[in-house]
Parts: structure tokens; sequence; C-alpha cells
């Protein structure tokens, strides 16, 4: 929430908040070990290959998409904010107050 402060309230001292909140996930239960990378050969005179760096840039696309998948990222999902407004009966920028103490 945000604007968060405790004021008195008819003998009762009252925790209130405007409501907000963000969503946060990441990708449950992919797999980047199954990376195809193609045409990387190394070729001399376009006829005769001398290398390859097909493993490196593999090696390099999964760590740079692993690095991705283990973080926390912000999304917007506009269903689950209605199911979470609709469940508190609140929408986001609404205030809401507990009782935290009676006087």
């Amino acid at each position: 929430g945000t604007n968060v402060r405790i004021e008195a309230v008819e003998n009762n001292l009252e925790l209130k908040f405007d409501l907000d909140f963000e969503l946060e996930g990441k990708p449950f239960d992919w797999n980047v070990d199954d990376v195809d990378v193609s045409k990387c050969d190394v070729k001399l005179g376009n006829k005769v290959k001398i290398g390859s760096y097909c493993n490196l840039v593999k090696g390099l696309i999964k760590e740079g998409v692993q690095k991705y998948l283990d973080k926390w990222t912000e999304f917007k999902a506009p269903k689950i904010v209605k199911k979470l407004e609709d469940q508190l009966k609140k929408k986001i920028g609404d205030e809401m107050s507990f009782p935290i103490i009676k006087l």
C-alpha cells in the first residue's frame, strides 16, 4: 500500500493506507537445455570446415536466458488484479483501514 498512516477514529487507532500492489513472478518449469544453434561453422574458402563457434553461442544463449528466468519480474495481469480487487472489495487506490488498538 501507499500513504500508510495511523489515525485516531472514534476511540480507536486505525492503520490506514491506499491499496496498491504490483504482481511479480518468474517462469516456472521452463527448460533452456535444448538450444538449437546452426550455421556457425568457420570455413576456409567457404569449403573446408576448420572450426565452429556453435557451442560458444549455445552456452552464451543458455546462460543469458537462465539469468532472466531466475529473476522475479513485474508483469501485468488485469484479470488477476480484478480478482484480487473483487476479493478485497476495494480497487487499487481505494483507502483501506484496519483497527489496531481500541482506546
